[in-house]
C-alpha cells in the first residue's frame, strides 16, 4: 500500500477584528444542518469552494470536515511506459475536485484551533478564512492567526517591529489566486508578470531608534503567513539580537496516510490529525487566551 507524509499546520480563528464576534463552530454547525452536511457553494472568479462536514463529535469539541475547491480543467491519465494521455470520463454534472482535510478543535474554555492538512493539490488556509467569512453571511471578517512556537511567541510581544524580510514565488498554477487582502503578495505578482521574474525578495526596516514599523504590518505578516507562495519570512525585533524566522518557528506535525487509488483515506486521515493533535505541546500557550496569546 503506498502512503504519503503530510503537513498539519495549527492556526486559532479570529471572528471579527477583535476576535469576539462569532466562532467558526457556530458556522460549521450551520453547514451540518444542510443536506449531507454539504455547505454553501463560494464562487469567486475561477476559484470555487465548498466546505463539506465528515463528522461532528457528541459533545462538539471536534469539528471534521473537508475544504473542497473544484477545478475547471481536468487532468490527465497516464502510463510511464506509454506516451498515451487520456482524460478521466465524467458525467456532464461531474467535475474534478480537490481537497484539504481539517479539524475544527473546541477546548473546554472555549477556544478554538484548527488543525488544517497542507497540500499543493488543494487551496491554501487563506481561502478557507474567506469561505467562513462568506460562510458566516460576510458581516464579520474570518481570518486565521498562525500558531507559533512558545519561544517565538515571547519574542515577538515583547519588542518593537524593525524589519520585514520576505521572499514570494510565482504560483506553478495560472488559477492561483491571492488573497485580495494580501496586498504584498498581490503587487509581487504583478511585478514578476511584469519582468519574468519567478521570485521577489523584499525588505523593509526602519533605522529609528525611538519607533518601530507601523502596527498594521503585523496584519501583512499574518497574510504572508498563511499564503501558499510566501517562501521566506523574517522579522526583526529591537530586544532581539537575532531575526526570527517565523516560518522555522511555527508549530506545525507530519502524518502519514495510506493511500487508496492516489487518494488519502479520509477516516485515517482525521484519526491522525487528532492524534497529533493531543500530542502536541505547543499548542498549550494558546489553549487559555486564544488568539489573545497574540495579542
Amino acid at each position: 500500500m503506498k502512503t504519503k507524509t503530510y503537513t498539519i499546520r495549527y492556526y486559532i480563528p479570529r471572528v471579527g477584528a477583535d476576535g469576539k464576534r462569532g466562532t467558526v463552530a457556530a458556522t460549521l454547525d450551520k453547514v451540518a444542518t444542510m443536506p449531507e452536511g454539504v455547505g454553501l457553494v463560494r464562487e469567486a472568479g475561477s476559484m470555487v469552494h465548498q466546505v463539506r462536514i465528515h463528522n461532528i463529535n457528541a459533545e462538539k469539541t471536534e469539528y471534521r470536515a473537508a475544504f473542497v475547491r473544484f477545478r475547471d480543467e481536468l487532468p490527465l491519465v497516464g502510463k510511464r511506459s506509454s506516451s498515451t494521455e487520456t482524460p478521466p470520463k465524467l458525467d456532464d454534472d461531474d467535475e474534478i475536485i480537490e481537497k484539504n482535510h481539517f479539524t475544527l478543535f473546541v477546548d473546554e474554555s472555549g477556544v478554538e484551533v484548527i488543525a488544517y492538512q497542507v497540500s499543493m493539490e488543494g487551496s491554501d488556509v487563506a481561502a478557507l478564512a474567506r469561505y467562513f467569512t462568506f460562510a458566516g453571511g460576510g458581516e464579520h471578517n474570518v481570518s486565521f492567526d498562525e500558531v507559533l512556537t512558545g519561544d517565538a511567541l515571547e519574542k515577538m510581544k515583547k519588542g518593537i517591529l524593525k524589519a520585514v524580510e520576505f521572499e514570494i514565488a510565482k504560483p506553478r498554477k495560472k488559477t492561483y489566486a491571492p488573497d485580495p487582502n494580501d496586498t504584498w503578495t498581490s503587487e509581487a505578482m504583478q511585478f514578476m508578470s511584469s519582468t519574468g521574474a519567478t521570485r521577489f525578495r523584499a525588505k523593509i526596516m526602519t533605522t529609528s531608534k525611538q519607533k518601530g514599523l507601523l502596527a498594521n504590518i503585523k496584519d501583512q505578516i499574518g497574510l504572508l503567513l498563511q499564503s501558499t507562495q510566501t517562501k521566506k519570512l523574517k522579522v526583526k525585533l529591537s530586544e532581539v539580537d537575532h531575526p526570527i524566522d517565523l516560518f522555522a518557528d511555527r508549530v506545525f506535525d507530519k502524518v502519514t496516510i495510506e493511500l487508496h487509488q492516489g487518494r488519502p483515506d479520509s477516516t485515517q486521515m482525521f484519526t491522525e490529525i487528532a492524534t497529533v493533535k493531543k500530542a502536541n505541546t505547543g499548542l498549550e500557550p494558546y489553549l487559555v487566551k486564544g488568539n489573545e496569546a497574540l495579542d
